[in-house]
């Protein structure tokens, strides 16, 4: 407990400061570009890329972080009419599903990654491969804090439901993150898994 404390501190510092700084450079080279291109009649280049990669990043690590936080989306229907030791078991069945998928992530991501390395963008000559990287990093995250949850190193958060004062778990976000996966993974065209590489867009 103690050494994972040693290792989830450093790591949750990693996260909040990649969500915060993308997220403000997110802001800051869109309002320069908008700045430029109807103030002054210019454009950059590189703004768009800018904008979509740190979209990119801030919403894979963002991702990761938030199963620590139990903070994805919760489908609590069954969880209402189970008994709590039942409920108990569904919690562990969905943590061993979300450790599945994390490390799914993690390899098909690194493969992508490590595919893609020598791949430069056009606009601000990034290797793409590097872009690619934080999709690894979201697996092992999900997949890491998935087990620690499992274990009981991560004490579950509570979240107050709409109806009364009713208030449930709100770790079953296994398929939400099935859900957030395809979604995510279409839109930043990551069919480049399948050797299609003709695209810079994410």
């Amino acid at each position: 407990m103690k050494a994972f404390d040693r290792i989830d501190r450093p790591v949750v510092i990693f996260c909040k400061a990649v969500v915060f700084i993308t997220f403000i450079v997110i802001i800051a080279s869109a309002a320069l570009q908008v700045f430029y291109r109807f103030i002054l009649d210019k454009s950059f280049s590189w703004t768009d890329e800018l904008c979509r990669y740190g979209m990119v990043w801030m919403t894979f690590i963002g991702a990761g972080y938030a199963v620590r936080t139990h903070q994805h989306i919760a489908v609590d229907l069954l969880k209402t009419v189970i008994s709590p030791t039942a409920a108990v078991v569904l919690d562990r069945i969905n943590d061993i599903c979300m450790m599945g998928f994390g490390a799914t992530l993690a390899y098909f991501g690194g493969k992508l990654s490590v595919m893609n390395m020598a791949q430069i963008s056009p606009g601000l000559k990034f290797s793409m491969g590097l872009v690619y990287s934080c999709v690894p990093i979201c697996g092992v995250l999900i997949c890491g804090y998935a087990l620690a949850d499992l274990l009981g190193w991560v004490i579950p958060e509570k979240r107050t439901s709409g109806e009364g004062n009713r208030r449930v778990y709100s770790s079953d976000c296994f398929v939400s993150c099935l859900f957030w996966s395809f979604g995510n993974l279409s839109a930043y065209q990551l069919q480049h898994w399948g050797g299609l590489s003709s695209g810079y867009a994410v």
